[in-house]
């Protein structure tokens, strides 16, 4: 995913800025609608579902073996930079190759955090490019921004939102939308580290990971509905490629 520089974010012809809360609890752009008419209401058991299910029981599974009661601390190339902004640029790339969405990445992905739990994600948020902002030094901590391209959000039963519509809003919003997510890295003094303090948020991904990851689950899955979605999701991310 390549970061964007200030001039390019402020060459957009239509922007809105949204922020985004933290993706383990809800994860949801505020003021962004819920999931498609059609895409969401038929509840049955599919693999797209299992598939998720199925990570999240593994990575407990390999925590337990580890610790007995606690998530594993997994180390991860980025703690041992000495810059938080570029723990912070590193933590957004991987994020954006999908690395969240499987056993082995997450592992990865949570050597970044103070905290990290198990990936419990409602949505995962297709994005385009991002900017990471100057910091905030404040002590032990270090506060920053991460500016994005909101393309879209990806529900577990592979139906697919872009932000042409936006609930509740008076005009119709065309093209992507600026939103920021918000940081706090937390240094450790005696092993000159920094880590995200905030609990995990929601994936955001690049098109070119949200179809590999559509893909993958639609050749998963014997659930018409679902391999419907699939068909229709990455029908639409191709033209925002």
């Amino acid at each position: 995913m390549t970061r964007m520089n200030e001039t390019r974010v402020r060459g957009l012809s239509r922007e809105a800025t949204v922020p985004i809360s933290p993706g383990g609890k809800s994860g949801v752009a505020r003021g962004i609608g819920a999931s498609p008419a059609g895409t969401e209401k038929h509840r049955s058991p599919d693999l797209a579902v299992s598939f998720l299910a199925a990570v999240v029981c593994l990575l407990l599974g390999s925590a337990s073996a580890q610790t007995g009661t606690k998530a594993a601390n997994p180390k991860s190339e980025s703690i041992s930079l000495d810059s938080p902004r570029t723990v912070l640029e590193r933590y957004c790339e991987l994020d954006g190759d999908g690395k969240q969405l499987t056993a082995d990445g997450w592992q990865e992905m949570a050597g970044f955090l103070l905290r990290p739990e198990p990936p419990n994600f409602k949505l995962i948020v297709v994005v385009k490019d991002f900017v990471v902002s100057d910091p905030i030094i404040e002590g032990d901590k270090a506060k920053f921004y991460v500016e994005y391209l909101y393309l879209g959000e990806l529900y577990p039963r592979l139906g697919y939102t872009d932000p042409h519509i936006i609930k509740d809003s008076p005009e119709t919003v065309r093209g992507p939308i600026k939103v920021r997510v918000q940081y706090t890295l937390v240094r450790n003094v005696q092993e000159s580290t920094w880590r995200i303090e905030e609990s995990q948020f929601a994936p955001h991904i690049t098109v070119e990971a949200a179809v590999r990851y559509v893909t993958e689950l639609k050749n998963k899955t014997a659930d018409a509905t679902v391999r419907r979605n699939a068909e229709r999701t990455i029908a639409s991310l191709a033209h925002q490629r």
